[in-house]
């Protein structure tokens, strides 16, 4: 036998005993790696949860104002309806005028709005809630159109008041423009309207589910506030909100989350202990245990100063 041949067979004999070793030392290195992500340590949280919302459901939602809006444009308003409109557009500018906050003549203006909503309710009943939820859709769409400067520029004060002035809605602009899409930018609209003519409460007018969810994620994203503290408190107020509509969003994890960034460590801890007493495994579990420790140690220095 030659000398090659020898070596070629040596070498398959080898190869035998070390088939699989690549593969093994992979598993292993995973194993190591997964038992290190596992073992908590203190890390600042970042991460703040955000609700899931159902992009289908939300684009029908939206597909519906637009045929409101439609709707309005082609059949047209009462008189009634209009007279609601031009109050809610005198009741804009002077909450523009006044950049949101309280001024003589803002009370009477908005109780003229709801003068005039209530009565034409009463006057009209079902037909009256049928023209105002097109009347809503109609000034929406001019207010988006002309927050994207693709409308009258008075269109945005007139039919949304301080939305682009008030102190506290600071975080919602960068450079002068507005940081969120136009259904964002619909749905803050929305939730304003129904709220000053008085209509929040009525099922006819509420917000659906997943318009309600991504409102509120956009609250989360940017809270409104004029400095860091008013924004937390904004945040915290959105969480309570977001646990009712949406029972499985990890609520504790999330509050855990900004009262460290708010410096309440204490508070921070607690939030953290009780997101794992009620959830020990899963998602956010492991940066649960992660934060808590960070919380302990920002805490202790605290108390050591």
């Amino acid at each position: 036998m030659s000398e090659a041949l020898k070596a070629e067979r040596r070498d398959r004999g080898l190869a035998r005993h070390l088939e699989g070793w690549q593969v093994g030392a992979i598993l292993v290195g995973v194993g190591l790696l997964s038992a290190l992500l596992a073992v908590p340590r203190a890390v600042a949280p970042e991460r703040l949860p955000l609700p899931r919302v159902d992009a289908e459901d939300l684009r029908a939602d939206m597909a519906e104002e637009r045929a409101l809006a439609r709707q309005a444009r082609q059949q047209g308003l009462s008189f009634e309806a209009r007279t609601v409109g031009e109050y809610l557009r005198r009741l804009g500018n002077a909450e523009y005028a006044s950049r949101g906050l309280p001024a003589p003549g803002l009370a009477d203006r908005l109780a003229d709005v709801r003068g005039s909503v209530a009565g034409f309710r009463r006057a009209r009943g079902r037909a009256a809630d049928q023209e105002l939820v097109r009347l809503r859709a109609i000034q929406g769409e001019l207010f988006v159109d002309a927050l994207a400067g693709r409308g009258a520029p008075a269109d945005s004060q007139a039919l949304a008041g301080a939305f682009g002035n008030a102190p506290a809605h600071g975080p919602w602009f960068r450079a002068g423009r507005f940081v969120g899409d136009a259904v964002e930018a619909r749905l803050l609209f929305k939730a304003r309207w129904n709220r000053v003519t008085g209509l929040e409460g009525d099922p006819v007018y509420a917000l659906h589910p997943n318009e309600w969810l991504a409102l509120l994620r956009f609250l989360l994203q940017h809270p409104e506030g004029s400095d860091a503290r008013a924004q937390t408190r904004s945040q915290l107020a959105t969480l309570e909100v977001l646990s009712k509509r949406q029972p499985e969003y990890p609520i504790a994890f999330a509050r855990g989350t900004l009262l460290y960034r708010d410096g309440a460590y204490d508070l921070a801890a607690v939030a953290f202990q009780e997101h794992l007493a009620a959830h020990p495994a899963g998602d956010w579990s492991l940066r649960a245990r992660n934060h808590l420790l960070a919380a302990r140690e920002r805490r202790a220095a605290q108390r050591a100063e």
